[in-house]
């Protein structure tokens, strides 16, 4: 399913972009803490201060200069929630892994 495009103005084309977002996840330590709801820095067992999947898509994205932009599937239609925007169905999104963990 395709949900959005990234695209990054330090790379020429898809191609190097993929490479470069391929070798930065291949640094990432994993070293972070796991929260549920990176947001309200809270987890199933109580309060934690860390990230989750969504952080590390977006940090990665954005460790390489990325920008991730939602497709748009029918014009007009207002009532779709992108992973993008929304942090109560898609927490961790606007609480990305640090770009120096890359």
């Amino acid at each position: 399913m395709v949900v959005g495009y990234v695209e990054s103005p330090l790379y020429p084309d898809a191609n190097t972009l993929w490479g470069a977002l391929t070798a930065a996840a291949s640094a990432y330590d994993n070293g972070l803490t796991y929260c549920l709801f990176p947001e309200l820095n809270q987890s199933l067992i109580g309060s934690c201060n860390g990230h989750n999947s969504n952080s590390y898509a977006m940090g990665l994205i954005k460790s390489r200069g990325g920008v991730a932009t939602p497709l748009s599937i029918m014009p007009g239609m207002t009532s779709l929630v992108h992973p993008i925007t929304n942090t109560t169905i898609y927490p961790g999104v606007h609480k990305y892994v640090p770009s120096s963990e890359f």
